[in-house]
C-alpha cells in the first residue's frame, strides 16, 4: 500500500461551525469531553469502523482525539467519471495540544504506518495523512493536526464501502502499536 504524506495550506479552526441549514455537514463535537455525542454523527452510525475509531481515538486512555470525519461515495452518472468514486477521512490529534506545536511529531506514525502496511496488497487507493496547522480558538493555541484520508474508485458502491472500512480498520489497528490509543472494540 503506497501513503502519502502531504501538507495543507489551509488552517482549521476548533471549533467549527456548519450552518444549521445544512444537512451535508456537522459542526464541531468535542467527542474528547462528550463521548455520548458520537451517536449525532451520521458517518459513524453509518460506519461501524469509523464509528470504532473514533471511540478509540477519544478514549480517556488515548493520547489523542478526532477533530472531524467524513465519507463520500460519488455515482459516475452525478461526476462524469467512468467508476464511482470516494473519499473518506478522520482527523485527529494530540489530545494535549502542546505536544503537537511542531509537525514533526506526526511523522513517525506516517513512516511507521507506511513501513507496517509496506506489505499489504495494493487496494488502488490514494492514502495519505495531511498535516494543518490548527487553531484552538477558546485555548488561544495553535498546533498541528492531521486527516488521515482515503480516496478511491471502483465499480460499485459495495467495493468502495469495503476498502473505506479496510482503510480505516488499517488505522484503527495500527495505532495502539504506536502506543497512542488503546486497543480498538470489536
Amino acid at each position: 500500500m503506497d501513503v502519502f504524506l502531504t501538507v495543507s495550506p489551509r488552517p482549521l479552526g476548533i471549533p467549527y461551525y456548519r450552518d444549521p441549514q445544512d444537512s451535508t455537514s456537522n459542526s464541531y463535537i468535542d467527542l474528547k469531553s462528550e463521548p455520548h455525542r458520537i451517536q449525532e454523527i451520521p458517518e459513524a452510525k453509518s460506519w461501524p469502523a469509523l464509528h470504532r475509531l473514533l471511540v478509540q481515538l477519544n478514549a480517556p486512555k488515548s493520547e489523542l482525539m478526532s477533530f472531524g470525519c467524513g465519507v463520500f461515495i460519488y455515482d459516475p452518472k452525478l461526476t462524469g467519471e467512468a467508476q464511482w468514486s470516494a473519499y473518506s477521512y478522520v482527523g485527529y490529534g494530540f489530545a494535549d495540544i502542546a505536544r503537537a506545536s511542531d509537525a514533526s511529531i506526526y511523522f513517525p506514525q506516517f513512516f511507521h504506518f507506511s513501513r507496517h502496511f509496506a506489505a499489504r496488497n495494493n487496494t488502488g487507493a490514494r492514502v495519505f495523512f495531511e498535516l494543518r496547522q490548527a487553531a484552538f480558538i477558546e485555548r488561544d493555541a495553535g498546533a498541528f493536526v492531521v486527516d488521515y484520508g482515503v480516496r478511491s474508485s471502483g465499480e460499485s458502491p459495495e467495493q468502495l464501502q469495503l476498502l473505506v472500512t479496510d482503510h480505516f480498520n488499517a488505522l484503527s489497528d495500527f495505532l495502539p502499536l504506536m502506543g497512542l490509543t488503546p486497543l480498538g472494540e470489536g
